[in-house]
C-alpha cells in the first residue's frame, strides 16, 4: 500500500527497475529468491509477485526501496478503519475485522 501511494503522490514511479539484494532474498515464502542477487525487476513487477504469490522477497525489494518516501501522516495504513497490535512477541496482530479492510482495497487495485 506504501508503494501505492508514493506512486500515487508521484515520488516514485511503479517501472523503476530494482536490483534484488542478497539480504532481501527469503525463502520462507515465495519463489523469487530463486532468481538470485542480482536480478532485476520493476517496483510493478514486485508489487504483483508480492500481492499474488505473498512472495517475501519481493516484499523486501519493495519495502527497501520504498523507505522514506512517505512522512508518518501520510502512511496509506491511517487511512483504513484498522486496529493494529502487537502480541507478547511482537508479531502484529490484525482483526477479522480490520483484516477485512484490506480486503475491500485490495479488490480495487490495478496490478
Amino acid at each position: 500500500m506504501e508503494l501505492y501511494k508514493a506512486s500515487e503522490l508521484g515520488r516514485i514511479n511503479l517501472d523503476k527497475e530494482v536490483s534484488l539484494k542478497q539480504e532481501w532474498l527469503d525463502s520462507g515464502y515465495g519463489t523469487l529468491y530463486k532468481k538470485g542477487a542480482g536480478y532485476k525487476l520493476t517496483l510493478r513487477q514486485a508489487a504483483k509477485i508480492a500481492l499474488t504469490d505473498s512472495d517475501n522477497t519481493a516484499i523486501a525489494a519493495i519495502q527497501n526501496s520504498t523507505v522514506g518516501l512517505l512522512h508518518n501522516d501520510e502512511s496509506s495504513v491511517n487511512f483504513l478503519d484498522v486496529t493494529l497490535s502487537h502480541d507478547n512477541n511482537k508479531l502484529l496482530q490484525i482483526s477479522s475485522r480490520s483484516y477485512s479492510s484490506f480486503l475491500k482495497c485490495s479488490t480495487s487495485l490495478a496490478i
